[in-house]
C-alpha cells in the first residue's frame, strides 16, 4: 500500500515555506514521485507520494518543523486521459471522504491518480469501489519502473514540448 503525506505549508503567508519543506524532505532522503497543492488567501497545504523512505517518520520530522502532517493511505486508479474520466472515478468514490488527489503520471493516453484517505479502510474501500480502475496493492512501484524503462527504450519518440 503506498501512502501520501499532507502537510501545512502556510498559514498566513508563504514566503520561503516551499524552499524550506523540500529541503527537510530531501533532507531526510525522500523521492517526491508526485506533489500538489494550493495556496489561497495565505493557507495552503501539499499531498505528495514519496518512496525511499517510512512516511510516518518523515511527518515525525515535518512536525518537529512546523509543518503539521500526517499521512494518508493512497487508493491509485489508472484512468482514461479524456474528459470525464476523473468525474466518473470521483462519483464512484462520492461516499468516501477523500482527503487529497493526486495526479501521479500520465502515459499512453493514461493517467495514474492517487487518492488519499485517513485509514488503511476507507483506501480498501475505494479500490473496491473503483473496480477494474484500480490499481492492485504493490504494484506501483513496479509500474513506474517499467515506465522509467520504457522512456529510457523509447527516448527518441517523446515529442519535444520546445520545438513541436
Amino acid at each position: 500500500m503506498h501512502k501520501q503525506v499532507s502537510s501545512v505549508l502556510s498559514a498566513g503567508g508563504s514566503p520561503g515555506k516551499l524552499a524550506s519543506f523540500t529541503s527537510i524532505v530531501a533532507g531526510q532522503g525522500a523521492n517526491i514521485r508526485a506533489i500538489g497543492g494550493a495556496e489561497s488567501e495565505g493557507h495552503g497545504a501539499v499531498a505528495m507520494l514519496v518512496e525511499d523512505i517510512d512516511e510516518q517518520e518523515l511527518v515525525d520530522v515535518l512536525n518537529q518543523n512546523d509543518f503539521p502532517s500526517t499521512v494518508l493511505f493512497a487508493a491509485e486508479a489508472v484512468l482514461d486521459d479524456q474528459s470525464g474520466a476523473l468525474a466518473t472515478a470521483c462519483d464512484l468514490l462520492a461516499a468516501l471522504d477523500i482527503q487529497s488527489i493526486l495526479v501521479a503520471d500520465t502515459h499512453l493516453g493514461k493517467g495514474l491518480v492517487s487518492f488519499g484517505f485517513a485509514s488503511q479502510q476507507e483506501a480498501d474501500d475505494a479500490r473496491a469501489l473503483l473496480g477494474g480502475l484500480a490499481v492492485p496493492e504493490h504494484t506501483l512501484t513496479a509500474a513506474w519502473a517499467a515506465h522509467e524503462a520504457w522512456d529510457r527504450a523509447n527516448a527518441d519518440s517523446p515529442p519535444d514540448p520546445f520545438n513541436p
